[in-house]
């Protein structure tokens, strides 16, 4: 209100010092008919000049002049840029098209790291659903160069037999890959149904658990965690349920990747569930 008071009272200054140069001046007929044209000009810019601040200053939003109360254009840009930064890791992530492996390996990783950081910064991402999606990816992405050419035994060549818990990670991030691939393809042909997202959905939220929990549990080398991962591994490579339910940042993470592979718009996160 104090603007648009000081906008007003500067706005009638002008135009009265105007009229009264005007008027003060000895001058010929045509130089008062400009002058007059002048002196209507300076008072109908006056004028539009209030009426912009007068918009602008009841719109109750400081940010916002003229705008009629909206949130200023692209404020929510940073989010949506980071959620397209996401997307992109997650579409191309077994895509590599450099002979520099470890350096595209390495730019990959920290690209949806920043995505991430940013999205949880801006509290777009809950962390827990975050920090399932990082472990994912890094753990699919490490393991990449072992997928397009993986090694066979025979002709002098020894193949390095895995452990149980390595041989389900290593699936399960194959897994997530071709989930990746799936969704995207059913997607781009128009097969992309409510039945076959909830399926991809399922799937990847048992593979993004098996990935985070064998890949990064903090003591994987306590023999008796050991045991309890081996277990795990065995289960899931053998097509059993696993005893415990998965938590809800797994699920959550498995219903934004579905999301972000499927569509161009941002992410709805689901509520936990009451499970």
């Amino acid at each position: 209100m104090a603007k648009l008071i000081s906008i007003i009272l500067i706005a009638a200054a002008i135009a009265l010092a105007a009229i009264y140069l005007i008027r003060r001046r000895k001058i010929s007929d045509d130089d008062v008919s400009r002058a007059r044209g002048w002196r209507r000009h300076v008072l109908i810019g006056a004028a539009m000049v209030t009426a912009l601040v007068g918009v602008g200053g009841c719109s109750g939003d400081p940010k916002s002049v003229g705008a009629g109360g909206n949130a200023a254009a692209g404020e929510d840009q940073p989010v949506s840029n980071a959620w397209a930064r996401l997307r992109t890791a997650w579409r191309q992530i077994d895509d590599y098209t450099s002979d520099d492996f470890r350096a595209e390996q390495k730019a990959k990783k920290e690209s949806h790291k920043a995505a991430v950081d940013e999205l949880v910064a801006q509290q777009a991402l809950p962390e827990g659903v975050a920090g399932v999606l990082a472990s994912a990816f890094d753990s699919t992405v490490n393991t990449a160069v072992l997928r397009p050419a993986p090694m066979k035994s025979g002709a002098g060549v020894e193949c390095y037999k895995m452990s149980i818990i390595g041989t389900a990670s290593a699936r399960a991030e194959e897994q997530i890959v071709k989930a990746t691939q799936s969704l995207a393809e059913f997607q781009e042909q128009g097969k992309l149904t409510p039945t076959v997202a909830g399926k991809a959905r399922a799937n990847l939220a048992l593979q993004l658990r098996i990935v985070t929990l064998i890949d990064q549990h903090p003591a994987a080398d306590d023999p008796d965690v050991r045991s309890k991962l081996d277990t795990l591994a065995r289960t899931y490579l053998e097509g059993k349920p696993l005893d415990e339910p998965l938590p809800d940042e797994v699920r959550q993470a498995a219903d934004v990747l579905v999301q972000l592979l499927t569509s161009d718009e941002p992410p709805v996160i689901a509520p936990e569930s009451a499970e």
